[in-house]
């Protein structure tokens, strides 16, 4: 059964070897990413973003476990949260990104900051997301399981894939909208028995997980007086997705890489069927 240390790499891991990794086991944990001098100034910003109303760029969500704000990272001005848009666009990250999902990707382009300190509030069911994105999250705190540590089951991402493209075999779809009950009803938080349980992220803070979505992922809660803070980017192909074509990038997710000439015909495709 695997462990934290079986989903855990050395900060220099070359972007290939990561990207090979997260395919392998859905995540990867870096422990110490982040330098001390950075993480003061991304928790400076992080603050401020709490506190940020809503414009162009920020959206502050309703939140149960606390407080979260979403930001749009392209759409942050030069002069706002320069430490959180230069983390968050780090070469490395690009490189890693590149490596995993293939040509013309849309770097982090949502983030959000999000602080738990509301005892007894479930953070995050174990689940995988409906919509597939590369996900990097970095623990701004020391986080062990009375912080709501963030958890996943390593190699479950072809359950959950399974689960996805099913409705497209059940129902003989070639395309399936985003609005279609069969996709807002897919069961998935629903675990497969067979799969082993959450293994439970605990880790300084500076600590990066990058993670694909499919693989199933939760959070718990924080016990009184703790608290959890996190910073994470969602990185994706496009920011719009109405509907989801068979043997499309969203049909496929993470299992393979595109190319140039795969993505070129993936978007020609979904101009000419208008996904």
């Amino acid at each position: 059964m695997p462990s934290l240390g079986d989903i855990t790499l050395a900060r220099d891991s070359d972007t290939r070897e990561v990207s090979s990794f997260v395919r392998q086991f859905g995540a990867a944990v870096f422990p110490n990413f982040v330098a001390q001098s950075m993480l003061e100034g991304l928790r400076r910003e992080f603050r401020a973003v709490l506190e940020q109303p809503e414009n162009t760029y920020a959206r502050p969500l309703s939140y149960q476990p606390g407080r979260a704000v979403e930001l749009k990272r392209n759409a942050l001005p030069v002069e706002h949260y320069q430490t959180i848009r230069s983390f968050f666009g780090s070469p490395w990250m690009r490189a890693v990104a590149d490596s995993y999902m293939g040509h013309r990707i849309l770097l982090n382009y949502e983030l959000y900051a999000t602080h738990e300190f509301i005892p007894a509030t479930d953070i995050a069911p174990t689940h995988h997301d409906k919509l597939w994105t590369l996900k990097f999250m970095l623990y701004l705190n020391d986080i062990d399981v009375d912080c709501g540590a963030f958890g996943v089951i390593p190699g479950s991402a072809a359950s959950a894939r399974a689960r996805f493209r099913g409705i497209f075999e059940k129902h003989g779809l070639k395309r399936l909208s985003m609005n279609d009950a069969r996709y807002t009803a897919m069961e998935n938080d629903n675990v497969s028995v067979d799969l082993p349980p959450v293994i439970d992220i605990i880790g300084a803070a500076g600590t990066l997980i990058v993670f694909d979505s499919d693989t199933y992922h939760h959070a718990g809660s924080v016990s009184t007086s703790r608290e959890r803070m996190i910073l994470r980017g969602h990185t994706a192909h496009k920011t719009l997705h109405r509907r989801v074509r068979k043997r499309s990038r969203q049909w496929w997710r993470g299992e393979k890489r595109f190319n140039r000439v795969e993505a070129w015909a993936d978007r020609l495709a979904d101009r000419v069927f208008q996904c």
